[in-house]
């Protein structure tokens, strides 16, 4: 019975079936508690059904999975967190089958869409209990966009780091904020750092588009290392502007549906399409860099890292040392030529050129990015307290102190 119900489930996310579709096949296939009257039958039954489809419940299958789910080249792995109604408990996870080679070839970006099927769903409760004890805390690339966490990714995975990027589930569970939530989030990452070659370093690649989420992302890994990348506001709308991102996207479509939206003004949107997304842009700038400035100085200061010095600071700098990353001329060599891409483009080389600014472009861009200090420039005049100014100040100390400690 289980085996077939988990051939079914496969089969509606395969078909894109809805949510609470999807919400009723997964119950389905742990309700039968005439088969399994007890709470251990039944996570017993959650793990037969991901050791394997073909999988029998015997006790050296159910050994395995509880050992990381699934030993060999290819194994079980959580990529998404989805919703399905309003009441927490009907939320659920999403797991795919990935290769664990793949885990250091490449930056991986992680959610249910780039995962290839078979998927599988679980409660989150799954999640939490099955997971590894984690050998080690990850280190924490926190950033606004567009200040080369793409490029970064690409040289830890080069370094031999296993490098996620933006995980769908992590960012999910940060996002909730619950203690629950958090516990889940370190359960994700568990499974990923059991997964990863021994002694490989894991990085969680987060942006930080609310006020809560560096203080929650701290909570969650309180032993993590942690850098926060940034770059001057006007280059970071106007960059975005250029070419909407996917959250921008999915937002004005929620707008469109009539389901509102918590970062784009509707408003705004029907007077004026391009202030309106400069506006958003600019209000997750500014979440970004509060929460740097909220915590870079604190008792877990993290190290500040500007967009020019990304590249140098992780090919034997500043940063390979704060993390203590390989230093060696063969990893760094790897680490700069996979720098040498464009991020946007990973079959292009990187070209350094300025694109020629559309004017109501930037004039929407300086407007929206101006109340944070929209570049380093704007900073270096009297004003009133502005956040992009003091994360530069804090910036100028850690460079001054580190300049002191050579």
């Amino acid at each position: 019975m289980l085996l077939t119900a988990a051939v079914a489930l496969v089969a509606l996310l395969v078909a894109g079936e809805d949510d609470e579709g999807l919400w009723a096949a997964s119950r389905g296939l742990f309700d039968d508690l005439d088969a399994h009257p007890t709470d251990d039958a039944l996570v017993a039954a959650e793990l037969a059904i991901l050791d394997d489809l073909d999988a029998h419940p015997t006790d050296d299958a159910l050994a395995a999975a509880e050992r990381g789910i699934l030993d060999g080249a290819r194994r079980w792995l959580p990529v998404s967190w989805r919703r399905c109604g309003a009441a927490p408990e009907r939320d659920y996870v999403v797991w795919a089958r990935l290769d664990v080679a793949n885990l250091t070839r490449r930056a991986l970006r992680l959610d249910a869409a780039a995962a290839p099927p078979p998927r599988l769903l679980t409660g989150v409760d799954f999640l939490v209990a099955s997971a590894p004890a984690a050998a080690r805390s990850p280190g924490l690339i926190l950033k606004t966009s567009r200040c080369g966490s793409t490029v970064a990714g690409r040289m830890l995975a080069a370094s031999g780091a296993v490098a996620l990027m933006e995980p769908n589930l992590v960012m999910a569970l940060l996002d909730h904020g619950s203690d629950a939530a958090l516990g889940a989030a370190r359960a994700a990452y568990a499974h990923f750092a059991a997964a990863a070659p021994p002694g490989a370093p894991v990085f969680l690649n987060l942006w930080l588009g609310s006020e809560a989420a560096a203080a929650r992302a701290l909570r969650a890994f309180p032993a993590a290392r942690w850098a926060f990348l940034h770059r001057e506001p006007l280059a970071v709308v106007r960059s975005t502007l250029r070419s909407r991102p996917t959250w921008l996207a999915v937002e004005e479509e929620h707008i469109a549906r009539g389901q509102g939206s918590l970062r784009v003004d509707e408003a705004d949107l029907a007077a004026s399409p391009i202030d309106a997304r400069a506006r958003a842009v600019a209000r997750a700038v500014g979440a970004a860099v509060r929460n740097a400035v909220a915590h870079a100085a604190g008792a877990r200061a993290g190290l500040l890292v500007p967009y020019e010095r990304v590249v140098p600071g992780l090919a034997g700098g500043f940063v390979a040392t704060h993390f203590g990353l390989a230093r060696g001329a063969a990893s760094v060599a790897r680490m700069l030529e996979a720098a040498a891409w464009d991020a946007k483009n990973a079959t292009a080389r990187f070209v350094a050129a300025e694109r020629p600014a559309e004017p109501a472009l930037e004039a929407a861009a300086l407007a929206a990015a101006a109340p944070l200090g929209a570049t380093a420039a704007a900073c270096a005049g009297p004003g009133a307290k502005r956040a992009y100014c003091e994360l530069l100040e804090l910036q100028r100390r850690q460079d001054a102190a580190r300049a002191g400690e050579l």
